[in-house]
C-alpha cells in the first residue's frame, strides 16, 4: 500500500527488495530492522514507523485457518506438510500448542519492544479501526491515502465459535500485553 511513498535511498538495493532478495521480509520485529538501519546507514529516528495490533482472539482463528495444520500440525508452507490431513487437529487442540512453542513474533511485546520494554516504534495502530486512524497519521507527512486494501481473509465462522473457557484463558494469557494494549476483549459481536 505504501510502497509508493517509499524513499528509494539506494535504488539498487530497492530495485533488490522488489524481487524479494533482502534481509526484509513480512513480520520482521523493530530489534531487527534497527540493526538493518544501522546496517544501511539509515536513520532510524528520523523515519515514522507505525505498526499494527489485532485483537489476539480473532487472530489466533485467523492463523488457524492461514496455516491449514496438518495432523502433525505442520502448516502448509513448512517441508513435510501432509495436505491430506489438514484440519485433523481442531483449533483448540492447535492453540494449545501453538500458545506453547509457536513463534513469538505474533505478541506485541517481542514484536516492537526492546528488552527494557521500551516501544520502538511511534504508532502502534488497532486493525480493527485502522480505516479511521491511518490516513490521518499519514497525512501529517505528506502522504496522502484513500483506501486500505483488506487482505489476506480467512474463511471461517465467527471467532467465539470456536472457544471455550480453557482457550480463551490461553489467548489471554499468551497475549496478555496484545489485550492491555488493545484494551481487547472477547466479545459475542
Amino acid at each position: 500500500m505504501l510502497d509508493k511513498h517509499i524513499e528509494a535511498i539506494d535504488d539498487t538495493y530497492i530495485k533488490s527488495a522488489r524481487r524479494g532478495k533482502t534481509e526484509f521480509y513480512n513480520h520482521i520485529n523493530a530489534l531487527e530492522l534497527i540493526s538493518l538501519f544501522s546496517k544501511y546507514k539509515w536513520d532510524w529516528e528520523s523515519y515514522l514507523k507505525i505498526t499494527t495490533i489485532r485483537n489476539p482472539f480473532p487472530k489466533m482463528v485467523s492463523i488457524y485457518f492461514f496455516n491449514k495444520p496438518d495432523k502433525n500440525l505442520t502448516p502448509f508452507y513448512k517441508p513435510g506438510y501432509d495436505e491430506s490431513t489438514a484440519f485433523q487437529v481442531d483449533f483448540k487442540e492447535w492453540l494449545k500448542v501453538f500458545c506453547q512453542e509457536g513463534p513469538d513474533m505474533f505478541q506485541i511485546s517481542n514484536f516492537c519492544y526492546d528488552e527494557d520494554g521500551n516501544c520502538l516504534v511511534d504508532h502502534i495502530l488497532k486493525i480493527e479501526t485502522i480505516h479511521a486512524t491511518l490516513p490521518a497519521i499519514l497525512k501529517k507527512v505528506g502522504i496522502g491515502i484513500s483506501r486500505i486494501p483488506h487482505e489476506n481473509i480467512s474463511d471461517h465462522n465467527p471467532y467465539w465459535e470456536y472457544y471455550d473457557d480453557e482457550s480463551r484463558g490461553i489467548v489471554e494469557k499468551y497475549f496478555e500485553e496484545d489485550i492491555k494494549i488493545g484494551n481487547y476483549e472477547f466479545m459475542k459481536e
